[in-house]
């Protein structure tokens, strides 16, 4: 584990509830995937962290994101994408489709660099908290995006669950001040030490209908047509 990772770990309110099982059917599903496209690459989450782990290895990943100081490979908005239609096995956007501003605009140009009978993963929040980046749109339930996609999906589930929520609405509650203010600051540290922790509950909840009912976050796996 890297550092950067490390510390986003200790100071995230959610938690990553992806079960193993699920991990093995997506990799069992995207074993013949070498050519994948990475949306909103910039995006460096502690919940989808565990997802690069089941993608073939000696695959090549292309990063996008519209940040130009990203490093990514591609800067452009996702709304136009300039490569080829089909050009991608497996397309992956995680925590990204709620700060696209046109999400219409966005899952059209997306499936349609992904090939015919690729795939497209996707994490979506549902029950998170407003997180401007630098723009927040939308939140779904699971249901909501899977007919939004309008594609089979072959798998889905949650990626983060309810007590990933509380964590982060109390945390956000108790922090004060200005974003990179000394309060601010302060406040976030002792707010993160005192809260983050409910989030691990997740880990030994049962699944419950309402342990999904109120998930902070949902996966998604789509093949396309």
């Amino acid at each position: 584990m890297n550092f950067k990772l490390f510390i986003n770990m200790l100071s995230s309110p959610s938690r990553n509830v992806i079960k193993n099982n699920s991990y093995q059917i997506l990799q069992k599903t995207l074993v013949n995937c070498k050519s994948i496209l990475n949306v909103g690459a910039s995006t460096y989450t502690v919940l989808g962290a565990g997802f690069w782990r089941f993608v073939p290895q000696d695959s090549h990943i292309t990063t996008l994101d519209i940040n130009p100081d990203s490093g990514a490979d591609i800067i452009c908005d996702v709304i136009s994408i300039p490569v080829d239609n089909n050009s991608f096995d497996l397309v992956v956007c995680q925590a990204s489709a709620e700060h696209f501003e046109d999400l219409d605009l966005a899952l059209r140009e997306i499936k349609r660099v992904t090939k015919n009978s690729g795939y497209l993963y996707f994490t979506v929040p549902f029950l998170q908290g407003y997180h401007a980046d630098p723009s927040d749109f939308r939140r779904f339930t699971s249901q909501g995006f899977i007919r939004k996609m309008d594609l089979s999906c072959i798998h889905h589930g949650i990626s983060s669950g309810p007590f990933s929520v509380i964590s982060w609405v109390l945390r956000d509650l108790m922090t004060f001040g200005t974003r990179g203010s000394n309060l601010y600051k302060v406040s976030r540290m002792f707010s993160s030490l005192v809260f983050v922790p409910i989030s691990y509950i997740d880990f030994i909840f049962p699944r419950t209908a309402a342990y999904e009912r109120n998930a902070c976050e949902f996966f998604y796996l789509f093949q396309n047509s």
